[in-house]
C-alpha cells in the first residue's frame, strides 16, 4: 500500500493541539486554579506523526484530571490551607490575595474556610463560575471545530501524494489503465 506523507495534516494537528492547549490554561486562569502555578505550566501539547497515523497529546499534571471532575465535600487540614494560603500570596498568578494581620487571624481564617470546604464542596470559584471540566469542556469545543478544520489538510495531503498512490497501484495490476 502507498505510504502518504501527513506533513500538511500533521502541521495543522500541531497548531490545533496549541490551541487546546492555550484554552485549557486560560479556563484553569478563569476557574481560579492557579494557587502555585505548577498544574497551570505544566499544560503542554504534542503531536507525534508515524507511517500511518497521528497522536495527538495533551499532557498535564495527574491530579488535574481531578479537578476536571465534580469536587464535593472535602476535608483538608487547617496546615494544609494555610500553607495553600502562602503559595496564594506569593504567586503572580494570585488575582485575590488574603490580608491578615497576625497568624492568628491567618488560622481563623484557614478555620473558616475548612467550614465552608466541608460543608459546601470546592465547586464554584470566587467568580462563581463552575471549577470543574477544564479539560472536557475545552476537549469538545474544539474537537467539533478541529474535524471542520482538519478535513481540508487531510484533502491537501491525500491530492499531494496521488500520483503515488496511483503509479503503486497500476504497477500491481496491469489492467489497471490511469487516463
Amino acid at each position: 500500500m502507498a505510504q502518504i506523507d501527513w506533513l500538511n495534516t500533521s502541521d495543522a494537528m500541531t497548531r490545533f493541539n496549541k490551541e487546546l492547549a492555550d484554552a485549557m490554561r486560560k479556563t484553569l486562569l478563569d476557574q481560579e486554579h492557579y494557587a502555585s502555578g505548577k498544574l497551570y505550566n505544566s499544560v503542554k501539547s504534542e503531536t507525534k506523526s508515524r507511517q500511518k497515523k497521528i497522536q495527538s497529546v495533551i499532557k498535564s499534571l495527574a491530579r488535574g484530571e481531578d479537578i476536571d471532575r465534580t469536587r464535593y465535600n472535602v476535608f483538608l487540614s487547617v496546615s494544609q490551607i494555610l500553607t495553600w494560603m502562602t503559595r496564594k500570596n506569593k504567586t503572580v498568578y494570585s488575582s485575590r490575595k488574603f490580608n491578615f494581620k497576625d497568624i492568628k487571624q491567618k488560622r481563623r481564617i484557614a478555620y473558616s474556610i475548612q467550614k465552608t470546604l466541608q460543608q459546601e464542596g470546592t465547586q464554584l470559584s470566587f467568580n462563581g463560575k463552575p471549577k470543574t471540566g477544564w479539560i472536557t469542556e475545552n476537549y469538545n469545543r474544539h474537537k467539533i471545530d478541529i474535524d471542520k478544520r482538519l478535513a481540508k489538510y487531510v484533502l491537501a495531503d491525500v491530492l499531494e501524494n496521488i500520483d503515488t498512490v496511483l503509479r503503486e497501484l497500476t504497477a500491481k495490476d496491469p489492467n489497471i489503465k490511469i487516463i
